[in-house]
């Protein structure tokens, strides 16, 4: 018996979907074969698959829009550890295997991403040089 991944099953559905919605002549998407691409930021504008005045502007400053957020989203946890690292030096821990240990537990003054008011937190660098 031959098992399927959940990624084999949602591929093989989303396939036989598309191919019939193709054989009715519609297209499930709704933007194949149309001079106008309806996104949720606005409409873009296409004559015979080019764009039409300033759609290719917006689309150029769509995409670094998204280049821009996407940027933001996986630098924020590198920036996050270096200013804890930073923070971490003021306090007196200078060297990776020395710990600081909060005495108290966090509160709306303590400045740390996702800190847990209910936890005790100990906090280490580690040197892998």
């Amino acid at each position: 018996m031959t098992r399927l991944r959940l990624a084999d099953f949602v591929f093989i559905c989303a396939t036989t979907t598309s191919l019939a919605a193709y054989a009715q002549g519609t297209e499930p998407h709704g933007w194949l074969n149309t001079e106008t691409l309806k996104t949720r930021s606005c409409d873009f504008e296409f004559k015979n698959g080019y764009p039409v005045g300033d759609t290719a502007q917006r689309l150029l400053n769509l995409q670094k829009f998204n280049r821009a957020v996407e940027v933001y989203l996986t630098q924020l946890m590198p920036v996050s550890e270096i200013a804890l690292r930073e923070g971490m030096r003021a306090f007196g821990s200078k060297k990776p295997a020395q710990v600081v240990i909060w005495e108290n537990l966090m509160d709306a003054q303590t400045v740390l991403l996702t800190a847990n008011t209910e936890t005790v937190y100990a906090m280490s660098h580690l040197d892998l040089d």
